[in-house]
Protein backbone atom coordinates (compact mmCIF):
# COMPACT_ATOMS: atom_id res chain seq x y z
CA UNK A 1 0.00 0.00 0.00
CA UNK A 2 1.32 3.46 -0.84
CA UNK A 3 1.98 6.06 1.85
CA UNK A 4 -1.08 8.06 0.74
CA UNK A 5 -3.36 5.02 1.03
CA UNK A 6 -1.95 4.14 4.44
CA UNK A 7 -2.57 7.73 5.60
CA UNK A 8 -6.16 7.64 4.29
CA UNK A 9 -6.81 4.29 5.95
CA UNK A 10 -5.41 5.56 9.26
CA UNK A 11 -7.44 8.77 9.02
CA UNK A 12 -10.67 6.83 8.37
CA UNK A 13 -9.91 4.47 11.26
CA UNK A 14 -9.33 7.45 13.57
CA UNK A 15 -12.60 9.03 12.42
CA UNK A 16 -14.33 5.74 13.25
CA UNK A 17 -12.87 5.87 16.78
CA UNK A 18 -14.27 9.38 17.28
CA UNK A 19 -17.71 8.42 15.98
CA UNK A 20 -17.86 5.27 18.13
CA UNK A 21 -17.10 7.39 21.19
CA UNK A 22 -20.03 9.68 20.34
CA UNK A 23 -22.33 6.70 19.89
CA UNK A 24 -21.15 5.21 23.18
CA UNK A 25 -22.05 8.34 25.14
CA UNK A 26 -25.34 8.90 23.33
CA UNK A 27 -26.43 5.30 24.00
CA UNK A 28 -24.89 5.18 27.52
CA UNK A 29 -22.82 2.20 26.38
CA UNK A 30 -19.87 1.93 28.74
CA UNK A 31 -18.35 -1.12 27.03
CA UNK A 32 -18.31 0.71 23.69
CA UNK A 33 -16.79 3.78 25.38
CA UNK A 34 -13.99 1.67 26.86
CA UNK A 35 -13.30 0.13 23.45
CA UNK A 36 -12.04 3.41 21.94
CA UNK A 37 -9.42 4.05 24.65
CA UNK A 38 -6.13 2.35 25.46
CA UNK A 39 -5.96 0.52 28.80
CA UNK A 40 -3.79 3.33 30.25
CA UNK A 41 -5.67 6.26 28.67
CA UNK A 42 -6.31 9.51 30.52
CA UNK A 43 -9.20 11.93 30.11
CA UNK A 44 -9.43 15.58 31.15
CA UNK A 45 -12.90 17.09 30.90
CA UNK A 46 -12.84 19.74 33.58
CA UNK A 47 -11.75 20.22 37.14
CA UNK A 48 -12.86 17.19 39.10
CA UNK A 49 -13.36 15.10 35.95
CA UNK A 50 -9.84 14.11 35.03
CA UNK A 51 -7.90 10.92 35.42
CA UNK A 52 -7.69 7.42 34.03
CA UNK A 53 -10.36 6.67 31.41
CA UNK A 54 -11.37 3.53 33.33
CA UNK A 55 -12.44 5.82 36.23
CA UNK A 56 -13.75 8.88 34.36
CA UNK A 57 -15.88 7.09 31.73
CA UNK A 58 -18.25 5.41 34.23
CA UNK A 59 -18.89 8.82 35.83
CA UNK A 60 -19.55 10.44 32.46
CA UNK A 61 -21.96 7.73 31.34
CA UNK A 62 -23.75 7.74 34.72
CA UNK A 63 -24.10 11.53 34.47
CA UNK A 64 -26.02 11.11 31.22
CA UNK A 65 -28.60 8.73 32.70
CA UNK A 66 -31.03 11.65 33.17
CA UNK A 67 -30.99 12.41 29.45
CA UNK A 68 -34.16 11.53 27.63
CA UNK A 69 -32.36 12.01 24.32
CA UNK A 70 -28.79 12.76 23.33
CA UNK A 71 -26.96 13.28 20.08
CA UNK A 72 -23.46 14.46 19.43
CA UNK A 73 -21.85 15.23 16.14
CA UNK A 74 -18.22 15.44 15.07
CA UNK A 75 -17.05 17.95 12.50
CA UNK A 76 -13.88 19.84 11.52
CA UNK A 77 -11.31 17.18 12.23
CA UNK A 78 -7.58 17.77 11.96
CA UNK A 79 -5.50 14.59 12.07
CA UNK A 80 -1.73 14.27 12.11
CA UNK A 81 -0.50 10.70 11.73
CA UNK A 82 3.04 9.94 12.87
CA UNK A 83 3.54 6.26 12.11
CA UNK A 84 1.98 4.38 15.08
CA UNK A 85 0.84 7.56 16.87
CA UNK A 86 -1.50 10.36 15.88
CA UNK A 87 -2.89 13.68 17.07
CA UNK A 88 -6.44 14.82 16.44
CA UNK A 89 -8.53 17.92 17.05
CA UNK A 90 -12.23 17.28 16.45
CA UNK A 91 -15.01 19.81 16.93
CA UNK A 92 -18.18 18.44 18.51
CA UNK A 93 -21.68 19.62 19.30
CA UNK A 94 -23.70 17.67 21.86
CA UNK A 95 -27.47 17.99 22.18
CA UNK A 96 -29.35 16.81 25.26
CA UNK A 97 -33.00 16.74 26.31
CA UNK A 98 -33.23 16.67 30.09
CA UNK A 99 -35.84 17.26 32.76
CA UNK A 100 -34.27 19.66 35.26
CA UNK A 101 -35.93 21.96 37.78
CA UNK A 102 -37.18 24.63 37.65
CA UNK A 103 -38.18 23.86 34.04
CA UNK A 104 -39.97 20.70 32.99
CA UNK A 105 -37.60 20.02 30.11
CA UNK A 106 -34.49 21.69 28.80
CA UNK A 107 -32.72 21.48 25.49
CA UNK A 108 -29.00 21.76 26.19
CA UNK A 109 -26.55 22.42 23.37
CA UNK A 110 -22.86 22.15 24.14
CA UNK A 111 -20.01 22.86 21.76
CA UNK A 112 -16.36 22.08 22.15
CA UNK A 113 -13.35 20.20 20.85
CA UNK A 114 -11.66 16.93 21.62
CA UNK A 115 -7.86 17.12 21.60
CA UNK A 116 -6.69 13.53 21.33
CA UNK A 117 -3.47 11.59 21.23
CA UNK A 118 -3.97 8.20 19.67
CA UNK A 119 -1.83 5.15 19.16
CA UNK A 120 -2.17 1.82 17.45
CA UNK A 121 -2.78 -1.12 19.74
CA UNK A 122 -2.65 -4.52 18.00
CA UNK A 123 -3.21 -2.72 14.70
CA UNK A 124 -6.22 -0.69 15.90
CA UNK A 125 -6.28 3.02 16.66
CA UNK A 126 -7.27 3.97 20.20
CA UNK A 127 -7.28 7.19 22.19
CA UNK A 128 -4.44 7.30 24.72
CA UNK A 129 -5.09 10.83 26.00
CA UNK A 130 -8.09 13.15 25.63
CA UNK A 131 -8.61 16.75 26.66
CA UNK A 132 -12.13 18.06 26.07
CA UNK A 133 -12.38 21.81 25.60
CA UNK A 134 -15.62 23.65 26.34
CA UNK A 135 -16.14 26.40 23.77
CA UNK A 136 -19.80 27.34 24.32
CA UNK A 137 -23.19 26.16 25.57
CA UNK A 138 -26.84 27.12 25.50
CA UNK A 139 -29.81 26.01 27.59
CA UNK A 140 -33.32 26.52 26.21
CA UNK A 141 -36.71 25.63 27.71
CA UNK A 142 -38.20 22.85 25.60
CA UNK A 143 -41.82 22.89 24.53
CA UNK A 144 -42.91 19.27 24.28
CA UNK A 145 -46.49 19.87 23.24
CA UNK A 146 -47.40 21.35 19.87
CA UNK A 147 -50.53 20.73 17.85
CA UNK A 148 -48.97 18.54 15.17
CA UNK A 149 -46.88 16.38 17.52
CA UNK A 150 -49.24 13.40 17.80
CA UNK A 151 -49.82 13.31 14.04
CA UNK A 152 -46.12 13.63 13.18
CA UNK A 153 -44.92 11.13 15.76
CA UNK A 154 -47.57 8.46 15.15
CA UNK A 155 -45.94 5.23 13.98
CA UNK A 156 -42.38 6.54 14.11
CA UNK A 157 -39.56 4.65 15.76
CA UNK A 158 -38.33 6.48 18.84
CA UNK A 159 -34.68 6.65 19.81
CA UNK A 160 -33.59 5.34 23.17
CA UNK A 161 -30.57 6.45 25.23
CA UNK A 162 -29.47 2.87 25.90
CA UNK A 163 -29.12 -0.58 24.34
CA UNK A 164 -32.89 -0.67 23.66
CA UNK A 165 -32.21 1.70 20.75
CA UNK A 166 -33.13 0.18 17.39
CA UNK A 167 -29.58 0.77 16.12
CA UNK A 168 -28.36 -2.11 18.31
CA UNK A 169 -30.71 -4.46 16.45
CA UNK A 170 -30.07 -3.13 12.93
CA UNK A 171 -26.29 -2.66 13.13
Amino acid sequence: MTADLIYLADRLAIQDVLVRYCRALDRHDLDLAFSVFTADATITFYEGKAGPAREVLPELVAGLEGCEAAQRTISTNTVIVLDEEARSEAYFVAYYVMSRPPLDKQFITFGGRYLDRLRKVAGEWRISSRVALHDWDQVTPLAVDYPEREKWMKGRHRGSPNADDLSYTLL
